[in-house]
This record gives structure tokens, sequence and C-alpha cells, in this order.
């Protein structure tokens, strides 16, 4: 049987080494490589695009580690069938929040020990104990990078700025949706008035229906 993971990344920041600035301006510098790593193998499972080159390559110099699986996934519903299957030796994965208490419930997690993370305390404290991990306490999660949804165009070939989601859905023209549900949905809640998170089932129709 394939061990369960050992630890999980998600959405948020993880300060891997490099100085980054901290909320108050300050530069933070302090990088300890966690006890007992030398030797280890370090089994990944990513989004692509979710890491510079250096990333992985430098992580493992400074920590002696060994790069045994470095695989890219093209959704949370891929991620998680792999893992039904059997975890075939990922220490590290990568969701989006949201999905987390599904993978919890699910057995498809290990809890985390926070006193073998040291850098834990370089990650900004509003991102640390976020909403969508399952006891709000980063049992089974510690945020790796955070962002927001926006819409990319290219000026010349539209002939006008993009300002609102209205220029978007009025388009003459392609145009190519984030295939990711909660967000879309998100944005068709809010442009109705509800709230984006909502789990009310008519306002989720409203927003089908809208998009």
């Amino acid at each position: 049987m394939f061990p369960k993971l050992i630890v999980l990344l998600c959405l948020g920041l993880l300060v891997l080494g490099l100085p980054v600035a901290a909320q108050d301006g300050a530069m933070i510098t302090s990088w300890t490589c966690p006890e007992g790593l030398g030797g280890a193998s370090l089994n990944w499972f990513n989004w692509t695009t979710y890491e510079a080159e250096n990333t992985l390559p430098d992580f493992q110099a400074l920590c002696g580690l060994e790069d045994e699986i470095r695989d890219y996934m093209g959704s949370n519903e891929d991620l998680i069938a792999r893992l039904r299957q059997g975890n075939p030796g990922y220490n590290i994965v990568v969701p989006t929040g949201n999905f987390i208490p599904q993978m919890v419930r699910e057995g498809l997690l290990e809890p985390i020990d926070l006193s073998k993370i040291p850098n834990f305390e370089n990650v900004s404290e509003f991102l640390q104990f976020p909403a969508y991990d399952a006891d709000a306490d980063n049992k089974y999660s510690v945020p790796y990078q955070w962002g927001t949804i926006g819409v990319g165009y290219n000026k010349e070939a539209v002939g006008k700025e993009i300002t609102s989601w209205e220029d978007v859905w009025s388009y003459d023209g392609n145009v190519a949706w984030l295939e990711d549900l909660r967000n879309m949905l998100g944005i068709a809640l809010n442009l109705l008035g509800f709230d984006p998170n909502s789990t009310n089932p008519d306002e989720i129709a409203a927003a089908r229906d809208y998009l």
C-alpha cells in the first residue's frame, strides 16, 4: 500500500530562502533547513508554472535532498483521482485551498507537525491560518502561493480597453474562460449581488444561468 501524503502545500505564500518584503516593508532573510532532511527524497506534485526553474534545485542543494518524482497536474480533480488510486510516493502536493476539506475527509492527507517547519514563521500572518483548513490551525496544509483572478487581453486585437466583466461578455470574438468552477461561479454571484461564496442553491443556479 502506498503511504498517505506526508505534507501538503496550498495557495498562499511560502518563503524559500530568498529575501522578500514583509508586511511592514522589512526584508525577511532568515531561513533554516529543517532538521533531519539530509539524504531524504523530495517527491513533488504541483501545477505547471508554479515554481521558478531554481526553486526545487536550490532547496535540494541547501538541504541535501534527492529529487525522485516531479509531476505536474492539470486540475484539482486530476490530483484527487490520482491519490484515490494510492499515493505513488508524493511528499508534497499543491491543490487549491478549497479542495483540502474533501481530501481530509477522504483520508488522502497526513497531519503536519509545524514544529518541524521552522520557516512557517516567515509566512505572512494573514495567510497563516486559512479558513479552508479543516480545523483552522494548519493541521493539513501550509500556504505556498496566493493570487487573484483577472482578465488578460491584447489591446490591439480587441481594439479597446477592457474595464468591466460586461466588456468580456459582450466582446465579439473568442473568449477563453478559466477552467475553475468556484472562481467563475464566484464572479457571476458577485455580479448578481450575491455572496461569491454562497451555498444557496437558488443563487448558484442564477449564477449558472447568468454565465
